[in-house]
């Protein structure tokens, strides 16, 4: 029976002894691990393949070894590098090699992560693979180096695997809600979880659009303050902080919700630059949620 082969994100050919193909390296998946840190999993399939060439002989020998690099560019913005991990059954060499998977895991952090998203800016990512293997056969042991492999990983794919990677998440928000209207308080954070999303996928607009939404939905469950303009906004926080206090607080909120709408068009190309300023914006509204959660956390939310 025919069995369609599964599609894979790269292949990689390493030569031994002059003899071209010698080992095939296919990199079937990568996905993010499940653990407590943010870690990638490499799905790989390796076959081993034998030749009697003459002066050349090639035959007998095993993988012991995987190892390698993994880059945003060619030779150097080395991210981390890869790890054989798992159990090790011994495969040898053959005519007609059957292939065999294994795990390459990748460590990261949230810096190194931070580093891929400015580098793909809402793109594609797009990484180098370098492999080195390690080979043993009955009366040698040698070890091989390749040459880099670019690897494109869906967008949307590598959306999937930022969320399983916890990405964004490695902050703890804490935003009070005390006795505030339950849905109205879920309907605000999910607009906050989404705008993190629309920052991985590069949509900068709809990201400070949701940042916006999340303040102006939070601002309604203010207790008798069923509109969000800021005059009204104003005399609640005036009861709550003084009215000097609440005069600094409002013009704050007011211009972060400014810059939500307009500094967006005028970025620029500096990549570095654009997601800072996103990212304060972002901060910033989570600070404005966190003092708001607290001033409406009261009963006074219940009248």
């Amino acid at each position: 029976m025919w069995v369609m082969p599964m599609p894979s994100l790269t292949e990689i050919s390493i030569s031994v002894n002059n003899h071209y193909d010698a080992i095939k390296i296919v990199v079937l998946d990568v996905v993010a691990a499940q653990s407590i840190y943010p870690r990638l999993v490499f799905n790989v399939e390796y076959t081993l393949s034998e030749t009697d060439k003459t002066g050349y002989p090639l035959k007998d020998y095993e993988l012991i070894d995987l190892c390698g690099e993994l880059r945003l560019s060619e030779q150097t913005e080395t991210i981390g590098t890869f790890e054989w991990i798992g159990q090790r059954h011994q495969t040898k060499s053959g005519t007609k090699p059957q292939g065999h998977r294994i795990n390459l895991h990748c460590d990261l952090d949230p810096r190194r992560i931070e580093a891929i998203e400015k580098h793909r800016d809402g793109k594609p990512p797009t990484f180098f693979i370098e492999l080195w293997p390690t080979l043993a056969g009955k009366d040698y042991f040698t070890n091989i180096q390749t040459r880099p492999t670019r690897i494109t990983i869906d967008r949307d794919k590598w959306v999937k695997i930022l969320s399983g990677l916890r990405y964004g998440n490695f902050d703890v928000i804490e935003i009070p809600r005390g006795e505030m209207d339950f849905e109205g308080f879920e309907k605000t954070i999910r607009y906050l979880k989404e705008s993190h999303k629309r920052l991985n996928l590069g949509d900068y607009d709809d990201c400070l659009s949701k940042c916006r939404m999340a303040i102006e939905s939070m601002q309604k469950l203010m207790p008798k303050r069923e509109d969000t303009s800021d005059s009204h906004f104003k005399k609640y926080l005036e009861e709550k902080l003084g009215e000097e206090s609440a005069k600094e607080y409002t013009g704050i909120i007011s211009r972060v919700k400014q810059l939500m709408q307009s500094s967006v068009h005028d970025f620029g190309d500096d990549i570095d630059v654009k997601r800072a300023q996103v990212r304060f914006l972002m901060r910033s509204t989570e600070n404005i949620l966190y003092l708001l959660g607290s001033l409406g956390a009261g009963k006074a939310v219940m009248e």
